[in-house]
């Protein structure tokens, strides 16, 4: 199977745990894509961020998620910068959501 297929049903499970709230089979497939060789794209990263952001509050785990898809030149959307800095900012984080800014700054 090529590596985007590969990628596409990793994201698809990713998903599906997601929404039943399963953080951490999401943070095992995350770890086993890594293992596979196969790098999550900015579909999967998106998927989980908004997962730890909106269902789970887990805005840390979500702030190392961001920062690692940044370190691995997956660049996020405008719009998942903007869903982190209002959150961010809701939650009074304001070092953090200063952070988030300097990166859409570069997008």
């Amino acid at each position: 199977m090529d590596s985007v297929r590969v990628v596409i049903s990793f994201s698809t499970i990713i998903r599906f745990y997601c929404r039943q709230g399963r953080f951490q089979k999401v943070v095992d497939l995350l770890n086993e894509m890594e293992k596979t060789g196969c790098s999550p794209n900015i579909v999967t990263h998106t998927t989980v961020l908004c997962m730890c952001w909106l269902r789970l509050m887990k805005q840390t785990r979500a702030f190392m998620l961001f920062e690692a898809m940044i370190g691995k030149d997956i660049m996020p959307r405008y719009q998942t910068c903007c869903l982190l800095l209002d959150e961010l900012k809701q939650k009074c984080m304001f070092y953090v959501a200063d952070q988030v800014e300097d990166v859409m700054k570069r997008l």
